[in-house]
């Protein structure tokens, strides 16, 4: 999956309330590409992310790829 793709659907499992998948997502964009359009910068600013903001393993990402 192209991380471009995985990226949107992260985004869409947030709506979706589907926080695990979403995080998964963000992990796997994150482990492959260090020039993603996501990152850790933006996870921690993006207004959409707010829902999933709170959630262990999301808290977890900037410690692991920044």
């Amino acid at each position: 999956m192209a991380t471009g793709v995985a990226g949107d659907a992260a985004y869409a499992y947030v709506v979706a309330g589907e926080y695990d998948a979403a995080i998964e997502q963000f992990e796997f964009v994150l482990s492959v590409c260090s020039r993603s359009v996501i990152s850790v910068p933006l996870l921690r600013i993006d207004p959409r992310l707010d829902p999933v903001r709170d959630h262990p393993r999301f808290l977890a990402l900037p410690e692991r790829y920044e």
